[in-house]
């Protein structure tokens, strides 16, 4: 049985063995060295890097992590930064409520411990997010680049606290003193009163309006935001004109006196009726000029006391306070609008003389 079955393998070997020659010989000859062909897992498109995240925000230098002041220096960790530091499009800065905050740069574009470390500027922080009677804001932290991209930032537990409860109510009862001291010492002196005379001098009033309204305004910024910023040229300018007005007005009260005119030694006909009129009754520069101090008082008050910051006027506003002032100055050296009144004739002088004949 096993020997009929040798030949019989023999043959199917022989012609296994001849097929696969003869496919070897119809195959084409490929010149060169040939390589494999990469397989599915190396063509594809390699995984991206995990997105970035704000892992946590924490002030540094005080007591409670997740509150700060406007002035200090947080540090803000984040996972996965590469890619924002691989884009050469400027350095890091500090996004608030996904605002941009051009001025807060970070420290170093290196990050120590994948934490980027800011210190908060002032001005930036008032201007964007501070409102009168908002004493602390939830904020939402994130870093970014200044042409808009930014690591989407989800952590909301940090706040902004712009000034102290107490130190606020401190403050307006100083306020509060100050005003009334003053309002005291224009009734009961000759604090505000024209030289040589009962009468309120508005020159004087002027001056001493601006001088509380500076004060109240910068002690305000400098004592809820323990910071000292610097006078601006709009409050050195108001506060040049007004003490300018009041010794023009001085001079032109001594001049009066000496030559004893009738505006000098009049009583008091009020304080308002004082400081708007003059020997002819209220008069139009006066009166104009006591509205525009009004005015501009109102508006740098505001302007203090809902952004923390000291006001500035533009050129053309304190073009307008100057030219004001001036006209009343001006006025006042001509008369201020009075005229020395005619002395009514002796009667006995127009009475006809009638002559007597004998």
């Amino acid at each position: 049985m096993t020997k009929p079955l040798l030949p019989l393998l023999f043959v199917l070997f022989v012609s296994l063995h001849s097929l696969a020659a003869s496919q070897a010989v119809d195959e084409p000859k490929v010149s060169g060295a040939s390589k494999p062909e990469p397989s599915a897992a190396q063509i594809s498109p390699s995984q991206p890097l995990p997105a970035p995240k704000i892992l946590w925000v924490s002030a540094l230098g005080d007591t409670n992590d997740h509150k700060t002041g406007i002035e200090a220096m947080i540090k803000v960790k984040v996972n996965n930064y590469s890619n924002l530091l691989s884009d050469k499009s400027g350095h890091v800065i500090l996004f608030i409520n996904d605002i941009p905050l051009d001025s807060i740069q970070a420290l170093t574009d290196q990050p120590s411990d994948n934490a980027f470390v800011f210190k908060l500027n002032r001005n930036q922080i008032l201007s964007h997010f501070y409102r009168l009677g908002k004493r602390d804001l939830k904020v939402t932290v994130s870093v970014g680049k200044r042409d808009g991209t930014l690591i989407p930032g989800d952590y909301h537990n940090f706040t902004i606290s712009f000034y102290n409860r107490i130190e606020m109510i401190f403050v307006v009862i100083g306020l509060i003193i100050i005003t009334l001291l003053l309002i005291w010492l224009g009734i009961a002196s000759r604090l505000l009163k024209q030289r040589g005379s009962e009468t309120y001098s508005l020159s004087r009033t002027q001056l001493a309006f601006w001088t509380l309204i500076i004060l109240s305004s910068y002690s305000f910024i400098v004592l809820l935001t323990a910071d000292d910023p610097d006078l601006t040229s709009s409050s050195l300018i108001l506060l040049g004109i007004s003490a300018g007005t009041s010794l023009a007005s001085t001079l032109v009260d001594e001049r009066n006196m000496k030559e004893k005119k009738p505006q000098s030694n009049q009583p008091s006909k009020g304080f308002f009726f004082d400081i708007l009129s003059d020997g002819e009754g209220v008069s139009i520069h006066r009166f104009q000029n006591a509205v525009f101090t009004l005015i501009f008082g109102v508006m740098y008050l505001s302007e203090a006391f809902t952004t923390l910051q000291v006001p500035s006027f533009g050129t053309n506003a304190l073009l307008l306070m100057g030219i004001s002032a001036a006209a009343y100055t001006t006025l006042k050296a001509q008369g201020d609008g009075s005229a020395t009144p005619i002395n009514p004739p002796d009667p006995e002088s127009t009475t006809p003389k009638t002559e007597t004949t004998t």
